[in-house]
């Protein structure tokens, strides 16, 4: 199954020539063909099919063996107890879990039904329509075609993505996204090509394939009416018109290659000149008046992520495994102990960061720990032996209670000291958030713990306190801000606080400033 992923490139003008000469002596372009010729191109040609969306996700069976990486399934899919779905805290990458084997029907039909329930995209025109289809911001779009593209014929010149508001003077303009080529993923079995195009774009994404991170996606729509994110594929390289290269089909043993065309001449295009057209999809983005805020449904909550240096003591593969044995390096964070799912970052001899996800636990006993990772590129040659240097992340959890600190990065660094009045404090998250939606006073709260061992019974906070502490622990986190004072200070004439000044409540903070990610 073809499976690469593309940089969005433009080919170097001195290459177009020896391109040019090829494709003239190679390919065959629809756009070229007589009237009298288009029936039999109708059998041979390159043709967008269909358009759907969804979400991209790797796709893992119950022993933990990859099956599949960038499929695209149902975005509305929950977890259960047969299927789950998780995040890597670093790269951000999907994983689908499908309790099942492999070669299990079971596994299978499961897996089937999540490809094949996808969202459609109808092609429509930029002009004459008075509705266009919707795509969640941060879905992947999936172009179906009847034939195998050539993973090395993708790029931002052969598949063109323009987003904006036409209405505006700035108007449309070409939206940077990350290329995919999943041959032979539909389950329609006439749509062979594939190309994703994901517009979200993580940090470490960014790094590899020098493109700008993006963690929201596509920009939303302005209405529920007019389209604001189009799709072009040209049919002819046109160097004038900024056409530097053409899809073409994979060499399937005919040394005959294909370029787009259109089937039918009801087909929305884009006239350059004379036999040359772009094809062309029109279509809307998400917006706050859709379901979920115009988003995919948000499978996974997020959580809040701790990040420690880690010195690694050992490492070596095996079999599929990684079995990686480190220690915490900060003193007070010994106990940190790792969780499936957290992610060892480590840096090779060819300067590159290297994510290895932690699967299983084989010793959780602090100092040194024993976990098995994954990283399907892992050479151990490539690094030191022993006193590695790396670093951890692993998600906040009811076991990391007394160690909470651990999961805050607080500049200048306290020690086993106080925090200073002037201190900052940055805290991570596994996946981005809208800073406009942290509020002091109701989704954010900072607040003095309550866990006095002896509550003074005339003191109705403390008693309070006490008694969810100690008596109803099934306190919801809402019902917990919702009982906390908000910060309150009355001074009297001398500036001293009153007795109805409130100490330990909802503690009032400054800006809030988020990160490039917004992680």
């Amino acid at each position: 199954m073809a499976n690469t992923s593309r940089l969005l490139r433009f080919i170097p003008f001195s290459q177009l020539a020896i391109l040019c000469t090829l494709l003239v002596a190679s390919c065959i372009s629809v756009a070229d063909l007589s009237s009298g010729d288009q029936a039999a191109a109708d059998a041979k040609g390159l043709f967008l099919e269909s358009i759907e969306w969804g979400r991209i996700v790797d796709v893992y069976d119950v022993d933990g063996n990859l099956v599949e990486e960038d499929a695209l399934i149902d975005h509305l899919i929950t977890g259960s107890s047969i299927v789950s779905l998780t995040a890597n805290a670093v790269t951000q990458k999907e994983s689908l879990f499908i309790q099942f084997p492999e070669a299990s029907a079971e596994f299978e039909a499961l897996l089937f039904d999540y490809k094949d329930n996808l969202q459609t995209v109808l092609r429509r025109d930029v002009v004459g329509e008075l509705t266009y289809d919707m795509v969640a911001r941060n879905a992947a779009v999936r172009l179906n075609f009847n034939l195998p593209i050539d993973p090395s014929s993708v790029d931002s010149s052969s598949v063109q993505v323009f987003q904006g508001n036409p209405s505006s003077p700035s108007g449309m303009l070409q939206f940077s996204s990350r290329f995919v080529v999943k041959n032979d993923s539909s389950t329609n079995t006439s749509h062979r090509g594939g190309i994703l195009i994901d517009p979200t774009i993580s940090q470490t994404e960014a790094a590899e394939e020098q493109l700008p991170a993006n963690v929201i996606g596509f920009g939303e729509s302005t209405d529920v009416d007019d389209y604001n994110l189009v799709v072009y594929i040209p049919t002819e390289i046109d160097l004038v018109n900024g056409v530097y290269s053409v899809l073409s089909t994979l060499d399937e043993g005919q040394s005959i290659f294909y370029t787009p065309g259109r089937r039918d001449a009801s087909e929305p295009v884009e006239i350059i000149g004379i036999d040359n057209y772009k094809l062309l999809a029109a279509m809307r983005t998400g917006n706050a008046l859709d379901t979920f805020r115009g988003f995919m449904r948000d499978a996974i909550r997020p959580s809040l992520l701790g990040t420690q240096g880690i010195t690694i003591d050992s490492h070596s593969g095996d079999g599929s495994d990684i079995v990686v044995n480190y220690s915490v390096d900060s003193a007070r964070c010994l106990s940190l102990t790792p969780k499936v799912g957290d992610v060892i970052e480590v840096v090779d001899s060819n300067n590159k960061n290297n994510v290895w996800t932690v699967v299983s636990r084989e010793d959780i006993s602090p100092p040194g720990y024993i976990v098995h990772c994954v990283d399907s590129n892992y050479d151990g040659a490539l690094f030191d032996a022993t006193a590695l240097a790396g670093q951890v992340s692993t998600r906040y959890s009811a076991a990391d209670s007394d160690i909470q600190a651990c999961y805050l990065d607080i500049v200048p660094d306290p020690g086993e000291g106080s925090i200073l009045d002037t201190a900052s404090v940055s805290v991570r998250f596994d996946e981005a958030i809208d800073d406009a939606t942290v509020r002091s006073m109701s989704s954010f709260v900072i607040v003095q713990p309550d866990d006095n061992p002896s509550p003074d019974p005339q003191d109705v906070k403390e008693s309070q306190a006490a008694w969810y502490r100690q008596i109803d622990t099934s306190e919801s986190v809402s019902d917990f801000i919702e009982r906390q004072r908000g910060y309150d200070y009355r001074a009297d004439i001398t500036g001293n606080a009153t007795a109805e000044a409130e100490y330990g409540g909802r503690v009032l903070f400054g800006e809030v400033v988020a990160s490039e990610s917004n992680r």
